[in-house]
C-alpha cells in the first residue's frame, strides 16, 4: 500500500504543474544575478526590464534569488507586453516588506498610467501608509500579514469576487470585476516609478483564469513551475 500511495503521488507532481501552467500568462522567478532583465518562463516570453537601482540578491529569495528594492524611486519592473482585459484573472507574488522610517506606500503591481484609471478596469496592489493591503478601492484590516519575512500575497478575480490570499489562506473578499492589465503593468512599483517596494520581490506571476484555494494553498508552499 505505501509503495502505491508513493506511485501516485510521484504521478500526480507532473499534473499539479501542469495545472498551474495553465492560463499562465507572466512568470517571473527573479532568479537572475545581474542584468537589466527578469526572465518571463511562461509561453508569452514578455520581455520585462529591470529599471532604476534595484538590485539582484541570489539565493535569498522565498524561492531561490530576489529584486531588492528600497522604496521611492528606487526602480522595478516594467512588463512590456499587452495583456488586454481579462475577465478573470490571478496574480501572485511573494513580498519581503520591511517599515520604513515613515509610513509609506509599497506597491506590488500597478495596472494603471495617465490615459488608463481605476474606472477603465486598471488596478493595483499595494500596501498603503495605514499598513493595509489595498486592491484598488478595497482595503483590507491593517496588520493582515507579516513584516519582515516573506509573505505570499495572491489577489484571485472573477466577476463575482475579488479574493485575497495571505500564505495560502483566504483573508478578504471584495467585489468583482474585469482587470484592464494592458500594455502597462508594472511590478515592485507604482506605474510612476515614485511608490517602490521597502523590501524585495520575488516569484511574481499572473494567471487569465481565477486559481481556486487549493492552486493558490500550491503556490503559497512551492515555486510556480518546477525551478
Amino acid at each position: 500500500r505505501v509503495a502505491a500511495a508513493l506511485v501516485l503521488c510521484l504521478t500526480c507532481l507532473p499534473c499539479a504543474a501542469a495545472g498551474l501552467a495553465d492560463g499562465l500568462l507572466l512568470y517571473l522567478p527573479l532568479d537572475e544575478s545581474s542584468g537589466p532583465v527578469a526572465s518571463d518562463r511562461s509561453a508569452t516570453a514578455a520581455s520585462a526590464s529591470v529599471a532604476g537601482n534595484a538590485a539582484w540578491a541570489p539565493g535569498d529569495g522565498a524561492f531561490g534569488g530576489a529584486l531588492y528594492l528600497a522604496g521611492g524611486r528606487d526602480g522595478g519592473i516594467s512588463v512590456a507586453h499587452d495583456y488586454g482585459v481579462l475577465p478573470e484573472a490571478t496574480i501572485a507574488a511573494w513580498v519581503r516588506v520591511t517599515d520604513p522610517p515613515a509610513p509609506r506606500w509599497d506597491y506590488v503591481l500597478d495596472t494603471r498610467d495617465r490615459d488608463v484609471a481605476e474606472e477603465d478596469g486598471a488596478t493595483y496592489l499595494g500596501r498603503d501608509r495605514d499598513a493595509r493591503l489595498r486592491y484598488g478601492d478595497f482595503a483590507a484590516n491593517a496588520d493582515t500579514y507579516p513584516r519582515g519575512q516573506w509573505t505570499h500575497i495572491a489577489i484571485a478575480v472573477d466577476s463575482r469576487a475579488s479574493d485575497l490570499y495571505v500564505d495560502g489562506e483566504l483573508v478578504d473578499t471584495w467585489d468583482g470585476g474585469d482587470i484592464n492589465v494592458g500594455a502597462r503593468l508594472t511590478l515592485g512599483n507604482r506605474h510612476t516609478f515614485t511608490d517602490a517596494l521597502h523590501g524585495a520581490l520575488d516569484d511574481v506571476a499572473l494567471w487569465d483564469r481565477k486559481l481556486n484555494a487549493l492552486d493558490v494553498l500550491q503556490i503559497a508552499r512551492r515555486p510556480v513551475l518546477p525551478p
